[in-house]
């Protein structure tokens, strides 16, 4: 009896154990960028990261390169679910001259970008979900006969956003 008692708490601990181990091993796929700030040199970029959902933490990353992009992976804590044991959420991370793009890890072996360096300004900044190549439009664009004068000096009601997302959407410039 001792000894199937002995077995029992050993397989336990190991298997308590493995799962401590094992969770840092796990890839992140919900890490999103919330800040950056790159060296005076440009030679070293340091990332400010969250993860999306209500568990869990990063601790680690892996970098790959790929032609003039840079793939990372991130990676969870270890020691279980919602753990903090090794949790980090700024990572500096080397830049060469070439490179030109930033991408995170989505799952699924597909990846998300979230830096790119301007080609004019050389200068790193979050891509524009809302940009085709030749023409930003933005509420600047609008023309003034749209219905927002009348709510200059106060906050349009949601009617009026609703009119003009229907007039730019009808416009052949825009991408919504």
């Amino acid at each position: 009896m001792n000894k199937k008692l002995v077995i029992i708490v050993t397989v336990i601990i190991i298997l308590i154990f493995a799962i401590f181990i094992i969770t840092g091993f796990k890839e992140r796929t919900d890490v999103f960028l919330t800040d950056y700030s790159v060296s005076e040199d440009g030679t070293k970029i340091t990332l400010n990261v969250s993860i999306s959902s209500s568990m869990g933490y990063t601790r680690g990353l892996k970098v790959k390169q790929g032609g003039d992009n840079k793939y990372i992976t991130f990676y969870s804590t270890f020691g279980g679910f919602n753990s903090k044991i090794g949790a980090k959420n700024k990572f500096e991370i080397e830049l060469n001259a070439s490179c030109t793009e930033i991408y995170f890890y989505k799952g699924d072996g597909g990846y998300n970008l979230v830096l790119e360096k301007d080609e004019l300004t050389n200068k790193w900044r979050k891509p524009n979900k809302f940009q085709e190549d030749e023409e930003l439009i933005g509420f600047t664009d609008i023309p003034k006969n749209f219905e927002t004068e009348e709510a200059i000096g106060r906050t349009p009601s949601m009617k009026q956003y609703n009119s003009i997302f229907e007039k730019v959407k009808k416009s052949k410039n825009c991408i919504y």
